[in-house]
């Protein structure tokens, strides 16, 4: 039978793997839907065993470690908080449709976080971060055609491949700082640093940060416009098959 699944903490610890932190004492299985909301700031350690749930509503960081695993069918993650795949065989999936809006995503030392029906994705508060680091981390999104930066000033989403990381985004059409809300300040900056650092853009078309087009458009270069950036380090890489249209993004190779 279905049954909402909720994070109670009644273990006195942040594991996952422990039943007393869990709604009725155990552990949550593949037919549960599945809240995770601690009190404050709080990081919930995935490690050592495999996890399946119908869906997961996550409220707070999540770390998976030492070749452990999450699959779930349906994701929510609120905004300003974080998955992160740490180690060889640390694996995160959401099979289904999710919203990573605002979510910081992390691929370390091996690790592999997969969202795999998700095809819009806009950085709605802050600084948004997606970085795979190392050789064979990665940060996988199949079916992704759309990235867009937030609408209040000062947020810049950064879009990292460091190390010998890499980052698929083989389905990514359009890459838009919007000509919406507070404008000054935003970028949305995408970084292949070392070799083997690769990110997956084959099928980009348009990349366009309106308000630093605007400014150079207009010959106003006051310090509230920030361009975009498209930049290659140290034989990093980033693929482009497609692309046809780059206006307000600055490109360092």
């Amino acid at each position: 039978m279905l049954a909402a699944v909720s994070w109670d903490g009644g273990g006195g610890d942040l594991l996952w793997g422990n039943p007393l932190n869990w709604s009725g004492d155990q552990l949550p299985g593949a037919d549960d839907d599945v809240t995770v909301d601690a009190p404050g700031d709080a990081t919930i350690v995935h490690d050592k065993s495999e996890s399946s749930v119908r869906s997961l509503a996550l409220h707070d960081h999540l770390h998976l470690r030492l070749g452990s695993s999450v699959t779930t069918a349906s994701l929510a993650i609120a905004a300003n908080n974080s998955i992160w795949a740490e180690g060889s065989g640390t694996e995160f999936h959401a099979t289904g449709e999710s919203n990573i809006d605002g979510a910081d995503l992390y691929a370390t030392a091996g690790g592999l976080v997969d969202i795999a029906a998700t095809g819009t994705v806009t950085n709605t508060s802050g600084d948004g971060i997606w970085q795979a680091i190392g050789v064979d981390s990665e940060l996988r999104f199949p079916n992704l055609t759309t990235v867009s930066n937030g609408t209040s000033a000062n947020q810049d989403f950064y879009i990292q491949a460091l190390q010998g990381g890499r980052i698929d985004l083989p389905s990514v059409t359009e890459i838009i700082d919007p000509n919406s809300g507070t404008q000054d300040g935003r970028s949305i900056r995408l970084k292949a640093d070392g070799a083997n650092s690769v990110i997956d853009l084959s099928s980009l078309q348009n990349f366009v940060d309106y308000h630093a087009w605007e400014l150079h458009e207009e010959q106003s270069y006051r310090d509230d416009g920030e361009y975009s950036w498209l930049e290659t380090v140290q034989n990093g890489t980033i693929e482009l098959g497609a692309l046809t249209s780059v206006r307000g993004v600055y490109i360092p190779i």
